[in-house]
């Protein structure tokens, strides 16, 4: 009798411990860093129907540069985040002995031209004109492969994919670079002739996509300047943050964000892709 009413005691237990951690599970909120209040916004809605359909619980959090996101991941203070290249990525592991790889892809962050009032089109880009572009090597580089596209200066053939300004090798604008912070390029507009920045950052400046005398052709995007979904490598297999990811890369976020944004919305995925092979490659290969 005694062993019986043991036995019911550890059943007890388990079912009482086994409910408890469904519980704590439940109520466990995964955080994500994003750079852009519209990037929260897209995955608050992401969050909305992984908690209605599968009980998963995520939060966004807005973080004010472009570092701060990978050194709160690397911290284990947010589980993911959402902002940045591959290019970035591989820069910072190497500088701070992380190790954060993508998951895989959320979306293509199309580049653009801004200019003041009275340039109306790249024709009119004057001589020695000023541009302000992000500070960081890998986003300058983005900046010259997109001015390059724009036919305002040319790189040198030994260029590699994130270019500087010392392969520039033909500059007949005589452009002027002015490199600030990421947020800040939108302000410069005014003080500088022209900006050139990622459409989520203008538009959440009040800039309209159609003003833009340049705006990058995603249909030729590299990989390796798509936004990626950041993780710790020991959480490559976590089947939660899989399953935020295969929320993400859905036609419902697709339709949501284009029809509740200014139509800036470009999705990064496609099928068989592997965001993190790709990213090993070229850390690899760049390292």
């Amino acid at each position: 009798m005694r062993k019986i009413r043991m036995i019911l005691l550890a059943l007890v237990c388990v079912l009482v411990l086994g409910g408890c951690q469904s519980r704590q599970k439940d109520q466990e909120t995964y955080k994500i860093g994003v750079a852009t209040d519209r990037a929260a916004e897209i995955f608050r809605h992401v969050g909305d129907r992984l908690e209605k359909e599968e009980g998963i619980k995520i939060e966004p959090v807005v973080f004010s540069d472009f570092v701060q996101p990978n050194v709160a991941l690397a911290e284990g203070d947010i589980a993911a985040n959402a902002y940045q290249y591959a290019t970035f990525l591989a820069d910072f592991n190497q500088s701070h002995q992380t190790d954060l790889v993508p998951l895989g892809y959320l979306s293509v962050e199309p580049m653009g031209i801004w200019a003041k009032s009275g340039i109306e089109s790249l024709d009119q880009v004057p001589d020695g004109a000023r541009i302000a572009v992000t500070n960081d090597p890998i986003n300058t580089g983005n900046a010259l492969i997109q001015l390059e596209k724009a036919g305002l200066l040319t790189l040198k053939d030994s260029a590699g994919p994130v270019p500087t300004k010392e392969d520039i090798a033909n500059n007949p604008k005589k452009l002027d670079f002015v490199e600030m912070d990421g947020g800040q390029v939108p302000r410069a507009l005014g003080d500088t002739e022209l900006i050139l920045t990622g459409v989520t950052i203008a538009s959440e400046a009040g800039l309209d996509k159609e003003a833009a005398i340049y705006f990058e052709d995603t249909t030729n995007t590299s990989k390796l300047f798509r936004l990626n979904f950041v993780v710790r490598r020991e959480d490559l297999d976590d089947p939660i943050l899989r399953k935020i990811l295969d929320y993400y890369q859905t036609d419902d976020t697709v339709r949501y964000a284009q029809e509740t944004g200014s139509g800036t919305f470009y999705p990064g995925w496609g099928p068989g892709e592997d965001a993190t092979k790709d990213y090993e490659n070229f850390a690899q290969a760049s390292s």
